[in-house]
Parts: C-alpha cells; structure tokens; sequence
C-alpha cells in the first residue's frame, strides 16, 4: 500500500474512481485464490509431498481436458505447449 502511495504521489501510476462492480470481480476471484491456498495446504495433512506435487502438477492439463469436453473450448497453441511440455 506504501508503494502505491509513493507512486502515486509521485505520478508514476495514476488511480481511478472507485468502481464497486469491478472490486466485486476482483474480490471474488482474490477470495477463491486465498480459498485455494487454504485448502492446498491442508491436503499436505493427507498425502505426502511428492504426490502432492504431481497432484498440482496435473490440474492444468485436467481443466484443460474438462473444458474441451464440456464446452469444446481448445485454447490457444502457445498455451498448450506451457503446459504440455
């Protein structure tokens, strides 16, 4: 917060008006990111950590994969080859 002040003060970067609709957006998936966090680290209590790494290692392929069936959504090639190799 410091930071933003600073540069602020000093016309680096320039802040908007309030926007309640956009800070809903952003508190929402900010929520679910801290959610994740939660919960990810609880599940080191129920399994160790190398299969811990390869179970987060996998869920991008896995949601991939959900959107293609579900939705026939393929993303782009640039994004495929991140996460495939």
């Amino acid at each position: 917060v410091a930071a933003i002040l600073a540069l602020t003060r000093c016309g680096v970067i320039r802040i908007g008006v309030f926007n309640p609709q956009h800070f809903r957006r952003v508190f929402i998936v900010a929520a679910v990111f801290q959610a994740k966090l939660v919960l990810d680290m609880s599940a080191l209590v129920l399994v160790n950590i190398p299969m811990y790494g390869i179970l987060k290692s996998s869920t991008t392929p896995f949601v991939m994969l959900l959107d293609y069936m579900l939705r026939a959504r393929v993303p782009a090639s640039r994004v495929q080859m991140a996460v495939w190799v």
